[in-house]
């Protein structure tokens, strides 16, 4: 991480996440309620430790000013922020008093694609603070600002921020010149947050702040600019859950920020990923239209997975923009690149960080390859077949270098630009990876997918990764054929399109090169 980048403060209530997965198979013949056969736990950072761990994930330097219990969550959550977030913990405070924050979470998969809550349990304390310990948490606090480029206020109603301590750290921020972004609590009123940069409730707080629904884009430009002109906020955020984002201003400015198609699978955490996101575009000095766009999209980042899950800056650039990529925008023979760069291909190094995140979160990774030359019903069907094998879809395609080796000078007939923005429009593929080699057998080593697809016209022997794969615990699967042409044959069709036109013509046919003869 370099020290060049700005150190952003987070403040507020701290939290540990934990989740145990399983399979729900049936009902208790005690009460009505689903028995979930437990297979494994996992412990995450929450609240403002989260933001603070999606923060550091961005490469920003953070400082998290929290109180956690003298407790084995306390520890733990300490620990995770050190060593696994890189955070320093120099500002956490331990209140023997007090237990530390814990949600439980209960996660079950039946007969639907993803995991989903069952039940959550929540082990937390409101009591305010002892006001000796408030008045050092609140000193330490503002020792940092100097050092500090922007303050997140990340408020969960916990009493850690309280209305002294973030009035006080809000006014100070003020005289500094630095920005605060508040995520505020549920029901609480904003007097507290007075005078700040932003804030960002989602759409029930604003509602229940403003006293009126909020329903269309422009019901919450309004009520964003009401929120301003009432407590001096500089803008608000409001988010609309699967509507967007909404940005206002107290003149009544505002725009409306919308999302794009994604299956839903978890809604936890798109708060907290709404305000670090924020935070580092502010911190940054993009402005507020730039810093809303790229935290829309991290949010339904967010949403299509299990959990917080860190994003990385890497899966920001290349994922930012879901929507297929324009094809009809190319210069020459090939795509324009900033297209490329929105759509789903990525680096090898940068998906095996993603896939790790993916694996712990109870996702199974598919794992499709080939060139995809000319990309054909065949194609389709077989990715299709593939992304209902698990949860995220993997096509490793061969680069162009790869492919001559394989198929001859004439070969491919698209590029490799072209083939990557073609299989990034299919809405079932999530991430397309190139590999330079005759066989994708290092990166499928590498990435050791739970499935591995192939089509049902190669013979298992021979299909690279597949030992590996089977001794691995994982799965080989043959996609069903579909009676259609293949890449061969749509060439010789169009050779002998061209040899027919010619006749047609009166002319000779043309002169094929070596390559096309024997492709036909």
């Amino acid at each position: 991480m370099s020290r060049n980048q700005p150190q952003i403060l987070v403040v507020g209530d701290v939290m540990l996440d934990q989740y145990t997965w399983g399979t729900v198979e049936r009902i208790s013949p005690e009460a009505p309620v689903l028995v979930l056969r437990a297979e494994s736990e996992d412990v995450r950072l929450g609240g403002a430790a989260g933001v603070a761990a999606l923060l550091s994930a961005l490469e920003i330097r953070v400082l998290i000013a929290g109180v956690v219990g003298d407790d084995a969550p306390g520890r733990l959550v300490q620990r995770l922020l050190a060593e696994e977030a890189s955070v320093s913990c120099n500002l956490c405070l331990i209140d023997p008093n007090r237990p530390t924050t814990v949600k439980e979470r209960l996660l079950g998969r039946a007969t639907h694609r993803h995991p989903h809550q069952l039940a959550r349990v929540d082990r937390e304390s409101c009591v305010p603070l002892d006001p000796e310990l408030e008045a050092r948490f609140l000193s330490r606090c503002l020792d940092e600002l100097p050092g500090s480029s922007t303050v997140l206020i990340s408020d969960y109603g916990k009493s850690i921020c309280s209305p002294r301590l973030t009035a006080e750290l809000i006014q100070a921020a003020r005289k500094h010149g630095i920005p605060v972004l508040v995520d505020p609590a549920r029901g609480v009123d904003y007097e507290r947050y007075r005078s700040a940069t932003l804030i960002k409730p989602n759409r029930p707080q604003a509602e229940a702040a403003i006293g009126r629904r909020i329903v269309t884009c422009d019901d919450a430009v309004a009520a964003g600019a009401e929120l301003c002109r009432r407590w001096e906020f500089d803008a608000a955020v409001i988010t609309l859950d699967q509507d967007g984002m909404a940005l206002a201003l107290a003149d009544g400015t505002g725009e409306c920020f919308v999302t794009h198609d994604r299956e839903i699978c978890d809604v936890t955490g798109a708060g907290d990923t709404v305000l670090a996101v924020l935070g580092m575009a502010i911190a940054e000095r993009q402005s507020l239209g730039a810093a809303c766009r790229l935290a829309n999209n991290a949010a339904g980042l967010q949403v299509a997975r299990l959990g917080v899950v860190p994003l990385t800056r890497a899966e920001l650039q290349v994922t930012g923009d879901r929507r297929p990529p324009d094809i009809t925008s190319g210069h020459g023979p090939g795509l324009n690149p900033q297209t490329v760069r929105k759509a789903k291909l990525t680096s090898l190094d940068a998906l095996m960080s993603l896939v790790r995140n993916m694996r712990r979160r109870g996702r199974r990774i598919v794992l499709a390859n080939g060139c995809f030359d000319l990309l054909h019903a065949g194609h389709v069907s077989c990715l299709e077949q593939a992304a209902e094998q698990g949860d995220v879809l993997i096509v490793a395609l061969n680069s162009d270098a790869s492919v001559r080796r394989q198929k001859g000078p004439g070969r491919p007939i698209m590029s490799h630009v072209e083939r990557t923005a073609m299989l990034s429009a299919l809405s079932v593929v999530d991430y397309v990876v190139t590999f330079d080699e005759d066989t994708p057998e290092a990166l499928i080593q590498a990435l050791c997918p739970d499935v591995l697809v192939k089509g049902h016209e190669c013979r298992e022997s021979d299909i690279p990764g597949r030992q590996f794969i089977v001794s691995r615990g994982g799965r080989l699967v043959l996609a069903d054929h579909l009676e259609g042409p293949s890449t061969t044959k749509i060439i010789e069709q169009i050779i002998s399109a061209g040899r027919l036109a010619a006749q047609v013509a009166g002319r000779q046919p043309p002169v094929l090169s070596a390559t096309a003869k024997a492709e036909g």
